[in-house]
């Protein structure tokens, strides 16, 4: 079956779950990018997450909660794994969804 998601932040959690196999990769621009998988059906499970968080939506969770990082990681009882930019992926983080492709 085929599936599509729109936002690129699950890139990095898809290719890092056992269950997805990184067959194909193409990059029109940093916010415009095709990742393809392959699904091992056994493989799916649920999987500890962190939960990813913009600078700019950190900076105003922050403020209406007056809460850091940290104390904001205790109140959700995950970790957060701040992106690093505000949309798209970097140059680092496609780099490390997409090193699987490369690997022999």
């Amino acid at each position: 079956d085929d599936a599509a998601f729109s936002s690129l932040a699950y890139a990095s959690v898809l290719t890092a779950h056992p269950a997805f196999q990184l067959t194909h990769w193409d990059r029109a621009s940093a916010g415009d990018q095709l990742f393809v998988y392959a699904i091992d059906r056994g493989q799916l499970s649920a999987v500890p997450a962190p939960m990813a968080i913009s600078p700019r939506d950190l900076q105003a969770l922050s403020l209406q909660t007056g809460l850091d990082r940290a104390a904001i990681e205790v109140a959700l009882g995950t970790p957060v794994r701040v992106t690093d930019r505000d949309w798209g992926l970097s140059d680092r983080e496609t780099f490390a969804a997409v090193a699987v492709e490369d690997a022999p």
